[in-house]
């Protein structure tokens, strides 16, 4: 049985404990996670959420993230005892706003006017390419790309369309839609 002990930072572990489950870990043992790592996932969302402002779903997926990347830091040795549940927030908070970064939007008045007037570079080639890829695209995908992107429904509205039990699944599913029409364009090229 394991002893967990409150106030250390280390997910309340001791060394030898921590030392022990990452051991486990590399072996197969799932343990570290389903003991510790779960136990602070809450914690760490709340913690997102509160700091940054950040909506549930985006805090579900950065700590996720957070917790997977943890994961393969101790499978690779990377990660040592020491002010653990700190690392773990930070990596969180640090994906969040990277990703904050990407999407944040440059309003097209402060682009120089040859750029901002430009039309955008797609030839007959590309543009025959992404319809191939559209063809062979589930049907679904191509409803939920279509809706989100084109018709700008919120994911709430593709939920319940597409028979989602969550937006949080929903958003999911148009991820790995993206992804499999971007492998599908790239496979016709």
């Amino acid at each position: 049985m394991l002893t967990i002990t409150k106030g250390n930072r280390n997910f309340g572990l001791t060394e030898e404990q921590f030392d022990g489950l990452v051991s486990d870990l590399r072996l197969g043992d799932e343990t570290l996670f389903e003991t510790i790592f779960l136990r602070q996932f809450g914690a760490c969302m709340d913690w997102l959420k509160k700091k940054y402002k950040v909506p549930h779903e985006d805090a579900y997926d950065c700590v996720m993230w957070a917790m997977l990347r943890m994961r393969q830091c101790l499978l690779e040795n990377k990660v040592t005892y020491g002010n653990l549940e700190s690392y773990m927030l930070r990596m969180a908070a640090n994906n969040f706003l990277k990703k904050q970064s990407r999407s944040r939007e440059i309003p097209t008045e402060h682009l120089p006017e040859s750029i901002a007037e430009e039309e955008p570079v797609f030839d007959d080639e590309m543009l025959r390419m992404l319809d191939t890829a559209w063809t062979k695209l589930g049907e679904k995908c191509q409803l939920l790309l279509k809706g989100f992107y084109y018709d700008k429904l919120e994911l709430k509205h593709l939920s319940a369309l597409l028979g989602d039990t969550s937006e949080a699944n929903t958003r999911k599913r148009k991820e790995r839609c993206l992804g499999g029409l971007r492998k599908l364009f790239f496979e016709s090229h």
